[in-house]
């Protein structure tokens, strides 16, 4: 599975649904995607009983001395944007730097300005006609050294290991100090050198550090309509940001000192994943203006036949021999070979066909749990069985199909 794919076609959209037959960990590949993004996530479960108090905000009981009354709480995804929505806007140190750059390069910078980012004071200050950039803790003193000492400073850092940066050249990242003041600052402040390094790394090294991916698994099992409410406007990759601001059900009970007191909106930073399986019986159908906000990504039975290659997926008990992993595969494939009558079909009566189609097909992730056992027969009897008798259910001739899909899997001969 390419995960960088996948996660291109995340960040084009914004939202994305993997969808594909059981078993194919598409929640692990959604994590992936968003472990790939460098991005921080979460993960919630839709079902039946999950409604819009839960996802974006509703009223929930609180006791005030004998009393119980009510409080309007922010659901997890409006928590997760505000989050979202608050780690963004602490980046603004860089325009606001670029800025002081811009005036300091023109010529238009006045003999002393200050602009405050959360705690820090960042000024300009003319220094026996020398311009200085001073980065400081309110309050804290500053120093200044030439820009000698603060590369000797920097060496330092780097070799007491205080930043993983060993993906970047310490002289690269220090004439990017230089370059983005052109020169203008002759003196560096070493108390906050430290700060604006990080920044300068999360800002122009790590940009994808600030995304942040929601991921919804089962997301077809939930009302969709009714979980998302008003969000189904703002959902839409062309409305992120406050251009898509919307009024919430409970927008009169939101406080001033709320950053969506003026109505809520997904940040362009958020990304939405969500996984499901078509043929779950017990979901609700997604309508088709939902639908055409996400773009979709099937992921097949096939592609994700790898993972019973990989140590991890094995879990504590161990990968079994390589012997054994390709008896697997060999046994999985004429099983869903035979699942879409595919599997020696050249005499197949009407009563032996399957009918099913390849979303009936069944995952690696079903076929792991033979270290559980090691033994094939008690795989087939404790988790193939009965999940495609509940696929077969309703349908004539069961018990013959089970024979025929179980001759299948017994198979150990490549076709």
């Amino acid at each position: 599975m390419d995960i960088e794919k996948i996660k291109q076609m995340l960040l084009s959209n914004h939202n994305l649904i993997l969808t594909g037959a059981p078993g194919t960990g598409k929640t692990y590949i959604a994590k992936e995607v968003a472990k790939a993004m460098r991005a921080r996530y979460k993960i919630v479960q839709f079902h039946p009983s999950y409604d819009y108090t839960d996802f974006v905000e509703g009223l929930r009981p609180i006791k005030d001395g004998n009393s119980l009354g009510f409080q309007r709480t922010d659901g997890v995804f409006k928590k997760f944007c505000k989050e979202a929505a608050a780690y963004s806007a602490s980046n603004d140190f860089m325009s606001i730097y670029q800025e002081i750059v811009e005036k300091v390069k023109n010529n238009t910078y006045q003999t002393y300005d200050t602009k405050r980012v959360n705690d820090r004071t960042l000024s300009l200050k003319k220094v026996k006609g020398i311009e200085q950039i001073v980065f400081r803790v309110d309050n804290d003193s500053y120093k200044t050294e030439s820009i000698e000492n603060a590369k000797k400073m920097f060496d330092q850092l780097i070799n007491d290991g205080i930043y993983d940066i060993k993906s970047y050249k310490k002289d690269d990242l220090f004439d990017l100090v230089k370059k983005a003041t052109d020169g203008a600052t002759k003196t560096i402040d070493i108390a906050e050198y430290r700060w604006l390094l990080q920044k300068m790394l999360e800002t122009y090294k790590t940009r994808e550090e600030r995304l942040f991916v929601f991921i919804i698994d089962e997301i077809n099992r939930g009302e969709i309509s009714k979980i998302f409410g008003e969000l189904f406007y703002s959902i839409d990759s062309g409305y992120r940001g406050k251009k898509g601001m919307i009024c919430t059900q409970y927008q009169n009970l939101i406080q001033k000192n709320d950053v969506f007191y003026d109505g809520f909106y997904i940040p362009e930073n958020v990304y939405i994943i969500g996984t499901m399986n078509d043929i779950d019986r017990s979901v609700e159908s997604m309508d088709f203006a939902m639908r055409r906000r996400f773009a979709w990504k099937e992921i097949t039975v096939e592609s994700r036949q790898n993972m019973l290659d990989e140590v991890d997926a094995w879990g504590n008990n161990g990968k079994p021999t390589q012997k054994v992993i390709e008896e697997i595969k060999i046994r999985m494939n004429n099983l869903n070979a035979a699942i879409i009558d595919k599997y020696n079909s050249d005499n197949l009566s009407q009563k032996e066909k399957i009918g099913l189609n390849k979303a009936y097909q069944i995952g690696a992730a079903y076929f792991l749990k033979y270290n559980l056992y090691n033994d094939f027969e008690a795989l087939w009897e404790n988790h193939l069985e009965g999940l495609l008798y509940e696929y077969l259910r309703g349908t004539p001739n069961i018990e013959l199909k089970i024979e025929r899909l179980k001759k299948a899997y017994n198979d150990k001969t490549k076709h």
